[in-house]
């Protein structure tokens, strides 16, 4: 039984102060991400802001991060490395997991000297670690520099023994602990079953970009011109129940409406399980799609560069995942922005709210989401009400801005009197 947080839990609003002591107070950011989903982009629009305000953000990131170009485009400090040592707890093949990243914290030896050289250079007073996959690489990345270290929790790990043992080792070494939503806040407090862990959690909201005037569509996926088109935004994985697209069409298809179409936009998650393993989950999606004669109605793009693109050329979000409670992540986040409503299932309503922004069915029915897209479909002025209430509890929630503020705030807290305005 998780403990009550919201009374525990600072929501630091401040506004971002450029002026007086903490201008060009330098932090450094340690990021393992592919850069192709919410991490690395949520980190870039917050450095972006905090750079704008007299921070001085210096950033690492893999040579193969999707978003290397975003953060020198913002003319952010960038360190291209090509390995941080990773650790994320999952379901299975822990153990192997575990041995392999022991294994590659030896290149730590080659990391060491790059980060001492970036901290002299830059005075770096704290790390930002933004994602829990490289928690323990960070934690230990400080201890050996003795600076306080920020750990951002991003999913909720498979309740296993290797998760409460992370999340017990963040919860005592961590300086502070930043999850992203309500849900991943009691998640990662009743894994790691330390009291003291609450005291040090500051949750932020993940932020959204500022939106252009205009968001010109993609035009691949503008097709049928006529049609209704549902956007699948996600990485293609069994725990994102992408897979259950396929049961919907099925349901729209018994009820005579072939007037819906969707776009499944991303790539397949965890190609290798282990070692010689190929992932046939995709594939095993392509197989029913042909199987049932449903190519026309749903269509697949791969990875999106330009999500926010993918999002104005659809008219409805759909994300049908099997994660436990749900729903929230940068699709949601970004589809208010945008003002899509949302077709999702999940027990969290903090985001979507069943029949105000978007439907929340508590578990997983085709027939229930199908009939969700036809209310959508069929009903323009419910769409109209819903865009609405999604941008205006966006612009609330997700303002960069004001979450960079957040942090600001709690970087403030940390570094101390030297850094306050």
């Amino acid at each position: 039984m998780t403990q009550a947080l919201p009374e525990a839990i600072s929501l630091r609003g401040e506004p971002l102060d450029g002026a007086g002591a903490e201008r060009e107070t330098a932090i450094l950011y340690l990021d393992a991400d592919t850069g192709k989903g919410g991490a690395s982009r949520s980190l870039l629009y917050i450095v972006e802001k905090l750079a704008a305000t007299g921070w001085q953000p210096v950033v690492v990131l893999l040579e193969t991060n999707a978003q290397v170009e975003g953060f020198r485009g913002a003319d952010i400090v960038t360190r291209i490395v090509r390995h941080i040592p990773k650790f994320r707890p999952a379901d299975r093949h822990n153990l192997f997991s575990a041995l392999r990243y022991l294994w590659h914290l030896r290149r730590l030896t080659g990391l060491i000297p790059v980060l001492r050289r970036l901290i002299a250079e830059h005075d770096i007073r704290l790390i930002h670690v933004n994602h829990e996959n490289i928690a323990l690489t960070g934690l230990l990345i400080a201890r050996w520099f003795g600076l306080p270290c920020v750990c951002h929790i991003r999913t909720q790990l498979t309740e296993t023994l290797s998760a409460r043992l992370v999340n017990r080792l963040i919860a005592r070494y961590a300086t502070a602990i930043v999850p992203i939503s309500e849900p991943v806040t009691e998640h990662f407090v009743a894994l790691a079953n330390r009291p003291t862990a609450i005291a040090k959690m500051t949750r932020i909201y993940n932020p959204a970009p500022d939106l252009p005037d205009v968001i010109p569509p993609l035009p691949a996926l503008m097709t049928p011109a006529d049609g209704f088109r549902v956007l699948i935004l996600s990485n293609i994985s069994h725990n994102r129940g992408v897979d259950r697209v396929v049961d919907v069409a099925l349901a729209l298809e018994r009820m005579d409406r072939r007037d819906i179409v969707f776009h499944v936009c991303g790539g397949l998650a965890h190609t290798r399980l282990m070692p010689g393993m190929q992932n046939t989950y995709l594939d095993d999606i392509l197989t029913r799609v042909r199987e049932h004669g449903l190519d026309d109605r749903i269509k697949f793009h791969g990875y999106v560069s330009e999500p926010l693109r993918a999002l104005a050329s659809c008219d409805a979000l759909l994300r049908l995942t099997r994660l436990r409670p749900s729903p929230w992540g940068r699709d949601i986040i970004e589809a208010m922005m945008v003002g899509l409503p949302v077709v999702t299932v999940g027990a969290f309503q903090g985001y979507v709210e069943d029949g105000r922004n978007g439907f929340v069915d508590p578990d997983f029915d085709a027939e229930q989401s199908a009939a969700h897209l036809i209310r959508l479909r069929d009903d323009p002025a419910l769409r109209l009400a819903m865009r609405e209430a999604n941008r205006t509890k966006a612009r609330a929630m997700f303002d960069a801005t004001t979450r960079a503020g957040d942090v600001a705030a709690l970087y403030r807290s940390l570094i101390g009197g030297s850094s306050n305005p």
